[in-house]
């Protein structure tokens, strides 16, 4: 039996806008996270002419979809522009898995994107369980001191685990 996973897909979206957390191209929108406001401000200070938007809206909501889904996009993407998502205000302990990876979105309210390119990043394929390897490997660099008494579970977890003899 041959399993397939879905290829990674990117999607270059031209002139489009982030306005309190939802992303607007044309008459579509998609929602990354809940409104603040009932109707959002319709103008910004902000544009960029190229942008990677990394986050998903399940990712924004849940720490653990944030790990395994938006930490690999974000090494995808960095190659597409400015590295961006909403600003919706991250954990103590998200913004300390970000500084080990090596992670520095612009964490925006609004904007206008001349080219905004957006992921469907879903299927566990090659390309994805490379990029798994590549962020434990960040996070093993960085308690290497420790790497006696410490193991690594999936791709994220470190505990430190006690030494029993027999």
């Amino acid at each position: 039996i041959v399993q397939t996973h879905l290829p990674t897909r990117g999607f270059l979206l031209k002139e489009a806008w982030l306005l309190d957390g939802v992303v607007y191209k044309k008459g579509a929108c998609t929602y990354l996270q809940p409104r603040k406001k009932k109707r959002p401000l319709l103008e910004t200070d902000i544009e960029i002419a190229q942008a990677a938007l990394y986050a998903t809206a399940s990712g924004i909501e849940y720490f653990g979809q944030w790990l395994i889904d938006d930490c690999v996009t974000y090494s995808l993407a960095q190659v597409y522009g400015a590295l961006v998502t909403t600003d919706k205000k991250m954990s103590n302990h998200g913004l300390a898995y970000e500084q080990c990876f090596g992670m520095h979105p612009y964490r925006l309210e609004s904007a206008y994107f001349k080219e905004l390119v957006v992921f469907d990043d879903v299927g566990q394929n090659e390309n994805k369980r490379q990029r798994f390897r590549d962020l434990k490997h960040k996070n093993a660099c960085r308690h290497r001191r420790e790497a006696a008494s410490w193991r690594i579970y999936f791709a994220w977890a470190i505990r430190c685990i006690e030494t029993f003899e027999k």
